[in-house]
């Protein structure tokens, strides 16, 4: 938080022949909270009395915002505090302090300064600049970068944390973060960032660089048909298992969700496939849903689009008829997801 304070002498004025004397300092000190942070509070005066008044009158304006204030009574040792309803941006501020004091004594003082409400600092992480592998995440910061804290949380490994310090690079610079894995092999769960910017104000994202496969059999439907017959259901039973079990072990550390992806052969049009395919997803995710499974459900079909095994059209390919099962926090592939 950057802060201004101002401390000014007043005078007295005496009779007619207004004969100026000087009063000591701090009579009354002002304080001008300067740079704050959007929705976390206002700019804002801090009016300190350090003798008994008996009127004090504050008269600013800027561009959009006009205050006209008076007190009365205030004894020493008072504090008034005056939010500024400034927006967002650079806001400049004239105008006045007048004081009368209890004891007789009077005084003025001009009043110009400036003020900044600072917009929420925005973190950027893309996905596809992040090599955990190599221990880097690379973003950008809405304002000049001062610094990033991290935490990043592994799998069967020691939390590690640290930060990387920048020198006041311009907003949508590409920065850096680098951390050492504990060991080589080691699975990133989740990445901690708190960033700041060159003046003090900060922002925090959580990254879940991780996705789990769950390794299943195929449930055979029936050509042209999505609905799940007796026989397959164990099938759906035991993958439920495996799914639970994934969600006991990182549920407390990662909010997974399931993804189910369907795909077909390159039988019939790609129209038909791609809606067949949904079906046939949409129908695994309802059975995981009536079977217990409480997160998040999400599917969508790929028809034909991304087989397996590379076929002509019109061939009749077990492996291409398939259900994907993905727990992770993002999209696992680029689609239309719908949420059971």
């Amino acid at each position: 938080m950057s802060q201004q304070r101002f401390f000014f002498m007043l005078f007295l004025v005496f009779g007619v022949s207004y004969a100026q004397t000087l009063l000591a300092a701090n009579d009354v000190d002002l304080e001008i909270r300067s740079k704050v942070l959007q929705g976390q509070e206002k700019p804002r005066l801090l009016i300190k009395i350090h003798r008994d008044v008996n009127v004090l009158k504050l008269e600013i304006e800027s561009p959009k915002d006009k205050v006209h204030k008076t007190w009365r009574g205030l004894k020493k040792g008072k504090t008034l505090e005056v939010e500024l309803d400034a927006s967002i941006g650079q806001s400049n501020y004239v105008g006045r302090l007048k004081v009368s004091f209890s004891d007789g004594g009077t005084g003025e003082m001009p009043l110009a300064f400036g003020v900044e409400v600072v917009a929420p600092l925005k973190i950027v992480v893309p996905y596809a600049r992040m090599d955990v592998q190599q221990g880097k995440v690379e973003l950008t910061l809405s304002e000049a970068a001062g610094r990033c804290q991290y935490d990043v949380t592994f799998d069967g490994a020691p939390q590690i944390s640290g930060q990387e310090r920048f020198v006041g690079e311009p907003a949508g610079t590409w920065l850096a973060v680098h951390f050492k894995k504990p060991k080589a092999d080691a699975v990133v769960l989740k990445i901690r960032l708190v960033c700041y910017d060159r003046h003090g104000f900060y922002s925090g994202i959580d990254l879940f660089p991780w996705q789990l496969d769950i390794p299943h059999q195929d449930v055979v439907f029936a050509s042209g048909r999505a609905d799940i017959e007796e026989t397959e259901k164990p099938k759906l039973e035991s993958a439920l298992a495996d799914v639970g079990t994934a969600v006991r072990r990182y549920g407390a550390i990662i909010p997974i969700k399931l993804y189910i992806s369907g795909h077909t052969d390159t039988v019939g049009t790609p129209a038909m496939n791609k809606a067949l395919s949904l079906r046939r997803a949409k129908a695994i995710a309802a059975y995981f849903r009536a079977h217990g499974f409480k997160l998040d459900v999400l599917y969508t079909g790929f028809g034909e689009t991304h087989l397996a095994v590379g076929t002509a059209d019109e061939v009749d390919e077990v492996r291409n008829r398939r259900a994907l099962y993905t727990i992770s926090v993002k999209e696992p592939l680029q689609a239309t997801w719908l949420k059971l």
